[in-house]
């Protein structure tokens, strides 16, 4: 990648802004061959503000000549942008429904075309009439997305219960009933882990292994965070933006990350986006580099651009159990969702005799530009989950956690869902300190281990770096909580959630 191309697309990853200005670069580059420009060009237009009006024009102007060259990528990430200028696109709804009725298109791109359609406003009733007539023999999305964009029924009508997943539940139970009885210092790596490529340098080897090479740790900031006890356990999640080749290849940013997984147990990580499988092992030398033993459990690449996304649990095996086995993707069959939870069970290392705490963390990432479809069906996400846990594994105690690019007054049903607590309250979680995207949720009177105590790590102010360097690492920041190392018995009637007065137990 030229220079200025790189130095253009790593300002536009970290300035929204400039990332709107530059919107003719970021469609050429959605389209690269090239990794690192694809996925660098495809977080910052995810990222990027509102084009400004003569962008809305270009924007339309080039779905009306539809070039046989402008490919499905563009097509899908020029509806985006048009979609979030709202009724300022509204003189190319004949373009979109164009675009949304032409089989010969990508469905996704197509998709994306009917959600900019209802994003803009009601339609002619020529303009109408031609996309009623798709809805007959559209996939199940497309006719949600139909549906919603004809105003046939409201987003929050939108309800399919997730059930299921693709795991064996008896591989899952048998592979926590195994580990539970490892040695706390074997190694649960599975063997299937990927090999490091010739010629990967390992951090181990470094003259300092482990340390901070560019920046030290403020420790009179680290305090809000509790260290870790005989007593408990803390759990965190942290959206690493865009994390692949370019943030393990650079040592300083890769310490930094690695510094910050080793203050927590376990950590639920979004946006693991290279094609190449190595990065979280690579990762991993890193964390592991002072004598830790951190294992991590690592998800399918999934979303609906060219640009796919994994989750990955990275957990300390000297306080955790768990396994690859003991994971699942939840089945979405009815395509509710851009990309489906990653759950994972997890036991905590406790002396005989005592109850460990037993518990599942659901990873979730939600779509920014989705957020109104995917919001109002999360308590039914959320209930399948809870439901499979309960019938498979006996487990009650749920964690939902994550990006859900959202403030918890959009929670919408999930919030109505009984016993519903969500820690990060009217606390920022972006790193620029504007939003509150992230959190962790989960029944109160069920999981009763948890202390009262969480909050958000503002790893800026921890490495003393300045906002434009702690932006090349995330544009989020990690929250956690902390939770009780042993079982601990629940408070409240264990209804299973969003069923109030049914008395499905979970015990």
């Amino acid at each position: 990648m030229p220079n200025q191309d790189a130095t253009t697309l790593d300002r536009c990853v970290t300035d929204p802004a400039f990332a709107a200005e530059q919107w003719a670069f970021l469609l050429e580059k959605v389209a690269s061959q090239d990794e690192t420009e694809l996925e660098s060009a495809t977080e910052a237009l995810e990222n990027c503000g509102p084009v400004g009006d003569a962008a809305i024009q270009a924007l339309g102007q080039r779905l009306h000549n539809r070039p046989a060259d402008l490919g499905s990528q563009r097509i899908y990430w020029i509806c985006t942008l048009l979609g979030r200028g709202g009724e300022r696109s509204k003189a190319f709804q004949d373009h979109l429904v164009a675009i949304a009725c032409d089989a010969a298109i990508d469905l996704h791109a197509r998709e994306r075309a009917v959600w900019c359609l209802s994003e803009i406003g009601p339609l002619p009733p020529a303009l109408r009439e031609a996309l009623q007539g798709q809805v007959p023999s559209a996939p199940e999305r497309m006719k949600r997305l139909l549906q919603a964009a004809l105003g046939l029924v409201a987003v929050s009508l939108m309800l399919s219960l997730l059930t299921g997943c693709d795991a064996d539940p008896n591989a899952i139970r048998d592979a926590i009933a195994q580990t539970v009885n490892q040695p706390a210092n074997q190694s649960t790596t599975p063997s299937s882990a990927p090999v490091l490529p010739s010629g990967t340098p390992s951090p181990s080897s470094s003259s300092v292994p482990g340390q901070l090479v560019s920046t030290g740790i403020n420790p009179k900031l680290t305090p809000g965070i509790p260290q870790r006890t005989q007593q408990s356990i803390l759990i965190a999640s942290f959206n690493i933006q865009t994390f692949g080749e370019k943030k393990v290849g650079n040592r300083t940013m890769a310490e930094q990350i690695a510094a910050i997984i080793r203050l927590f147990d376990v950590v639920a990580i979004q946006e693991v986006r290279a094609k190449d499988q190595t990065v979280i092992p690579r990762l991993l030398q890193y964390v592991n580099a002072q004598g830790a033993r951190y294992d991590y459990i690592l998800g399918p690449r999934l979303g609906r651009s060219d640009s796919k996304e994994q989750y990955c649990y990275i957990y300390d095996t000297n306080r955790l159990l768990s396994s690859p086995q003991a994971s699942y993707t939840v089945e979405d069959n009815a395509d509710l969702l851009h990309r489906e939870p990653l759950v994972a069970r997890f036991v905590t290392r406790v002396p005989q005799g005592y109850p460990p705490f037993t518990f599942s963390l659901m990873n979730i990432h939600t779509d920014p530009d989705e957020v109104k479809l995917e919001m109002p069906i999360m308590h039914t996400v959320l209930r399948g989950v809870r439901e499979y846990e309960w019938a498979t594994a006996g487990e009650d105690d749920v964690l939902m956690m994550g990006d859900l690019n959202c403030e918890p007054s959009r929670f919408g049903p999930l919030a109505q869902v009984p016993g519903i607590y969500w820690i990060i309250q009217n606390e920022p979680t972006n790193t620029r300190k504007t939003k509150l995207y992230d959190n962790i949720i989960f029944d109160s009177g069920l999981t009763s281990e948890y202390t009262g105590r969480g909050g958000v790590l503002d790893f800026a102010g921890w490495f003393g770096i300045s906002m434009e360097e702690a932006l090349t690492i995330s544009d989020h920041m990690p929250v956690w909580g902390e939770f009780r190392l042993f079982e601990q018995p629940a408070y409240g009637s264990p209804a299973v959630a969003n069923q109030p007065g049914t008395g499905a137990p979970f015990r």
